[in-house]
C-alpha cells in the first residue's frame, strides 16, 4: 500500500503544479480510497470531504455522488448512522440525475448496509 500512496501522491503533486483540477480531485479521491482501505476513517473522511468540494468547484455532479456514497460508506463503518444516511440520501440524488444505474445500484446497496447496522442498534438483528 505504500507503494500505492506514493504513486498517487506524486500523480496528485504533477497534477497541482499543471493546475489540472480535475486530476487533482481524482487523486485525493484515490489517496482517501487508500486511506478508508487502511481503516483510518478520520482522515479518509478528510481526504473524501476535500474530494467532493473539489467535484463541487468542479461542477461534476457524477464525481459529487461519488464522494457522497464513499463518505457515507467511511461514516457508517465509523458508526456515524445518520450522517451516513444523509450522505448516501444525496449521493442516490446525484446518480439519478446524471442516470448512472451502476452508481444507483452501489448507493441503494450502501442504503441497505446502512439499514441494517440501523436495525442492529436497535437490537432488531435482521
Amino acid at each position: 500500500m505504500a507503494q500505492a500512496r506514493a504513486g498517487y501522491q506524486e500523480a496528485l503533486r504533477l497534477a497541482q503544479e499543471l493546475g489540472d483540477k480535475a486530476a487533482i480531485q481524482q487523486e485525493t479521491h484515490e489517496l482517501a480510497v487508500l486511506d478508508a482501505r487502511a481503516g483510518e476513517v478520520t482522515r479518509a473522511r478528510a481526504g473524501y470531504l476535500e474530494a467532493l468540494r473539489l467535484a463541487q468547484e468542479l461542477g461534476d455532479p457524477a464525481a459529487q455522488a461519488i464522494e457522497l456514497m464513499n463518505l457515507g460508506i467511511n461514516d457508517r463503518k465509523a458508526g456515524g448512522l445518520t450522517q451516513a444516511g444523509s450522505e448516501l440520501r444525496g449521493a442516490l440524488v446525484l446518480a439519478r440525475q446524471v442516470g448512472q444505474p451502476l452508481l444507483i445500484a452501489r448507493t441503494l446497496n450502501s442504503l441497505g448496509f446502512l439499514a441494517r447496522g440501523m436495525l442492529r442498534e436497535l437490537g432488531c438483528e435482521p
